[in-house]
């Protein structure tokens, strides 16, 4: 499968339509000082709905999405973005530009799974979300 069609591209795309965050959005690691706020993304696994009759064509992957701003109230508003940003992923795909294979979103679920929290070192403030998206792919590929 290649890879213009992942879920971390949806992903992405979603949260660079937060005019906040611009184009401040990296999977890993910030650049280094980078002027917040801004978006850090990691993958943190993939799996295959598996039934008593085997395999499913349903997918999962789960994401850590990172945010940092320069104040709590800051962060706040962002997290509301970046959750109803994430949210209109559900049910969206993405085609190839033939059409000949679709990725389409069945369910995406955004969780803060952590305390908010302050960096005294950067003075910057921190959320964590974890998001889970159920996805499959249609057509000759998938």
């Amino acid at each position: 499968m290649g890879t213009e069609l992942k879920p971390e591209r949806m992903l992405v795309s979603a949260l660079e339509g937060i005019e906040q965050l611009g184009q401040r959005i990296w999977p890993l690691l910030a650049r280094k000082n980078a002027p917040p706020p801004f978006a850090v993304y990691r993958k943190t696994g993939e799996s295959r709905t598996i039934t008593l009759d085997g395999p499913t064509e349903m997918l999962h992957c789960g994401f850590d999405i990172f945010l940092v701003a320069c104040s709590y109230e800051e962060l706040a508003d962002l997290g509301e973005m970046v959750t109803a940003a994430l949210d209109t992923l559900q049910g969206r795909s993405l085609s190839t530009e033939d059409g000949g294979n679709t990725l389409l979103i069945e369910y995406v679920k955004v969780v803060q799974n952590q305390a908010d929290d302050f960096d005294d070192e950067t003075a910057l403030y921190l959320r964590t979300y974890a998001v889970d998206i159920d996805y499959q792919y249609e057509g000759s590929e998938g």
